[in-house]
């Protein structure tokens, strides 16, 4: 009897803890509300920390949350940990909490998404365990030294991590990245490394002071590279970067002061552009495999002679102005025999400061104050090539303009055509009617459609140009009768009455 009033007792504490790890949000606004979750070996919803919670809140208990683990606007909140917690099925949101200055999951090893913002405190991530496994990583405005994040098999989506002053060690170890990979404006000293990165989407890196990517092979989008201060730039395995097919994905180098060496020896296809401009410590251009560039080639800096000893082909212009000695002999070479299917620009020993980003405009090659002009020959093999690819920028900006005007102009002429043929139809018509009412035999009297004496038979004032006057109104002095019938030679009134005649 005894046994059974103890387990009535308990029957509704384990059916109350039941229903909090199945629940849809759990709220934690206490460290006696994350107590409340030890029984859990899953939590099947999410897991709020709430806005009123302090202090430290420690989850242990649940090895999983099937949802996401949010701490938002907790701005009492100064650390969080789990020391059971593994899997985390949706997304680690840590979003504007000021003083939350720790974090220890030292087991975690499986999150969908991280998307961290807004943590001046934080000074560390919380991983300590030999692999984790991430789809999606966002991490900025907060006070991170360090992100070591492992993941030796699984395939990486995105990665965003800017504005972290302080993080200097950025090492990820994903081995193919499909969606987009930023690193912005984090310490000024970062080590940005991807030692198993073979496949990458579109890279766009700017502050790192060393870049480690040994294994790149493609890069299905754009390769950036802006303002970042290592002096060497090595991709040994580059092979493309961008999609020939679609002229899609720049190379581009730009503001990075202290390259001194660009590498990248069996890089042959760019799919877009190559930008090389603002580096000016680069003295070396040599891409020796390059063959194909479905957009521009565009060099500007203070280097000596470029070279592309296997350059065939380049959709796109070719501009190169340099403040070093550049020989232009053989460049004007390619661009005569139809490899540059654009406009050619060769500018050597420039002065400083007078080196410009425009595209070029017409074919030329200067050289210590000389110069030569003349159009580039067009590739015949190639479609894109035949009767535009010299025209030059302003030609094709009147072009753009003049086609549009003359389609408006052709647009009111021919409204104005249709307006004055239906006017004059209508004259035509009118005329026609008159002509034909009149045509019956003159000798044939016109009746009137009726009776004369009344208001009907005013006549109306010709049309003309002149003042516009007011009608007599004479004759409405005389009585008006009270009414009036259409005549008819059928009938005719005696003493009042109609009469039908027979």
């Amino acid at each position: 009897m005894n046994w059974l009033s103890l387990f009535l007792a308990l029957l509704p504490l384990a059916a109350g803890q039941s229903n909090i790890c199945t629940e849809a949000t759990v709220t934690i606004n206490s460290q006696a509300d994350a107590t409340a979750l030890a029984s859990c070996s899953k939590i099947d919803g999410s897991v709020l920390v709430g806005s009123t919670a302090v202090g430290n809140i420690a989850i242990n208990g649940p090895s999983a949350i099937a949802g996401d683990l949010s701490v938002l606007n907790a701005t009492g909140v100064t650390q969080l940990s789990s020391s059971t917690i593994q899997t985390i099925g949706g997304t680690f949101k840590l979003q504007s909490n000021a003083v939350l200055a720790s974090m220890a999951f030292g087991l975690l090893q499986n999150v969908h998404v991280i998307n961290w913002s807004n943590l001046p405190k934080l000074g560390a991530a919380p991983f300590t365990g030999p692999t984790l496994t991430v789809q999606m990583i966002f991490i900025a405005n907060t006070n991170i030294a360090t992100l070591p994040l492992f993941n030796d098999t699984t395939l990486m989506s995105t990665i965003d991590i800017n504005n972290n002053p302080k993080l200097t060690d950025i090492f990820l170890n994903f081995n193919n990245i499909s969606t987009n990979v930023v690193l912005d404006s984090n310490g000024p000293s970062a080590l940005c490394q991807f030692p198993q990165l073979t496949l990458a989407a579109n890279m766009t890196l700017k502050g790192c002071s060393q870049l480690d990517i040994p294994l790149l092979t493609v890069v299905n989008g754009s390769l950036g590279l802006y303002n970042n201060s290592f002096t060497t730039f090595s991709a040994p395995e580059l092979i493309s970067v961008g999609n020939s097919v679609t002229g899609a994905g720049t190379f581009a180098f730009d503001g990075n002061t202290a390259l001194k060496n660009l590498s990248a020896p069996e890089l042959k296809t760019v799919g877009g552009a190559l930008q090389i401009d603002g580096n000016s410590d680069l003295n070396t251009i040599s891409l020796p495999a390059l063959a194909d560039v479905g957009g521009a080639i565009d060099l500007i800096g203070s280097f000596s002679t470029p070279s592309f000893p296997s350059l065939a082909n380049v959709r796109g212009g070719f501009s190169i102005e340099s403040t070093g000695d550049v020989d232009c002999s053989e460049f004007q070479k390619e661009a005569s025999s139809g490899i540059v299917q654009g406009s050619f620009v060769c500018k050597s020993k420039v002065p400083e400061g007078t080196t410009s980003t425009n595209p070029p405009t017409s074919s030329s090659s200067t050289s210590g104050g000389s110069s030569s002009t003349g159009p580039s020959t067009p590739n015949n093999n190639s479609p894109s090539s035949s009767g535009s690819s010299g025209i030059s920028t302003g030609a094709k900006a009147g072009i753009g303009v003049a086609i549009p005007l003359l389609v408006i102009i052709v647009v009111l002429a021919v409204f104005a055509w249709r307006r004055g043929y239906n006017s004059l139809s209508l004259q035509r018509s009118t005329k026609s009617e008159s002509s034909g009412s009149q045509s019956a035999d003159p000798a044939d009297p016109i009746e009137p459609e009726l009776p004369l004496g009344g208001h009907h038979e005013k006549t109306e004032l010709q049309a003309g140009l002149e003042r516009p006057i007011e009608l007599s109104g004479e004759s409405l002095t005389n009585p008006v009768p009270q009414a009036h019938e259409l005549y008819s030679p059928e009938r005719y009134e005696v003493d009042g009455k109609t009469v039908q005649k027979e």
